[in-house]
């Protein structure tokens, strides 16, 4: 699979000879995409390739380490599910170190403005890394509902803009194409850790450290296996030099309920509903808010005001 690569400011384009992505930086961000390194195709790349059983080469310049890390992560992937996905080798027309003339010192954090992403952006500040906040659009919110993306941007800026140096919005095609090769299975999801990891390493030249939660803990990770974001693999994504963190693979749910009960800007920004229609706001009687009713019951004695229900 041969794969070319367009980038300006503010907009990238991946094509391959059946599919096209394209990511495209929100207006008025301060925070541009990478001038030459194209690392981040292959993560947006990888998903496709392993399911057709497609070596895969990026036209453009990257490092060796993205080469090595992402052939591992396809091995792991083949182990697991082997008849679905298979082990694959990435190339670069041109390799470059990966290593920046200086450190950036900056971190990112991705926030979707669930419960999990709102307990990580917390505990980043309070541990006082201060990581900028990446939300990408045509994820948890379908391409084309640009008002239903505004709401929870809406819902979420008091926590973000008072906590976090900057927050950056990014639009991606991804799952888009994902879905045309059919990678994902009833129980199993697998694209969103690529779709986010692209997301993330296209603004590489700007950060040291991008930081996902963890799903679940540690040990319910093997309970939600096969997962596409985990903390066996997800140390596969690194260049070399930005390097994708797991935090929170200690923490229960509920821990992060107890963490959360008491910030109250914390809490106004959480999202949690399964229904789609009613999200940003949580609706109060999905299985999912009923779950989250009940442990902060558990925790704290009472629901707080954050169900429309």
């Amino acid at each position: 699979m041969r794969v070319s690569v367009m980038l300006s400011r503010k907009e990238a384009v991946v094509a391959t000879a059946e599919a096209t992505f394209r990511l495209s930086l929100f207006e008025n961000e301060s925070t541009n995409f990478n001038a030459r390194l194209v690392d981040f195709a292959v993560w947006l790349c990888l998903p496709v390739a392993m399911r057709l059983g497609e070596d895969l080469h990026v036209e453009g310049i990257g490092s060796r380490e993205t080469c090595h890390n992402a052939g591992e992560l396809s091995r792991t992937w083949e182990s697991w599910l082997p008849g679905r996905f298979s082990a694959v080798q990435v190339s670069f027309d041109h390799y470059s170190s990966a290593t920046p003339d200086q450190e950036s010192n900056k971190n990112v954090c991705l926030y979707s403005g669930g419960l999990d992403s709102t307990y990580t952006a917390l505990k980043l500040k309070q541990s006082r890394l201060d990581p900028y906040l990446l939300t990408v659009f045509g994820m948890d919110y379908k391409l084309g509902d640009s008002d239903r993306f505004r709401k929870l941007i809406e819902k979420t800026s008091n926590f973000a803009d008072r906590n976090f140096p900057a927050r950056v919005f990014l639009e991606s095609n991804a799952y888009e194409v994902y879905r045309k090769y059919r990678i994902n299975i009833d129980g199993g999801h697998f694209t969103h850790i690529f779709a986010l990891m692209a997301a993330a390493f296209a603004l590489s030249e700007s950060f040291d450290s991008v930081f996902i939660a963890a799903d679940g803990r540690l040990d319910q990770q093997f309970i939600m296996h096969p997962w596409g974001s985990n903390s066996a693999t997800n140390p596969w994504f690194s260049d070399g030099h930005m390097q994708l963190k797991t935090h929170g693979d200690d923490a229960l749910r509920a821990d992060k309920v107890a963490a959360l009960a008491g910030n109250s800007e914390a809490m106004s920004a959480v999202t949690v509903c399964m229904d789609y229609d009613s999200r940003p706001h949580n609706c109060g009687v999905c299985s999912k808010c009923r779950r989250t009713k009940l442990m902060f019951i558990a925790i704290t004695g009472q629901v707080p005001p954050i169900f429309n229900n």
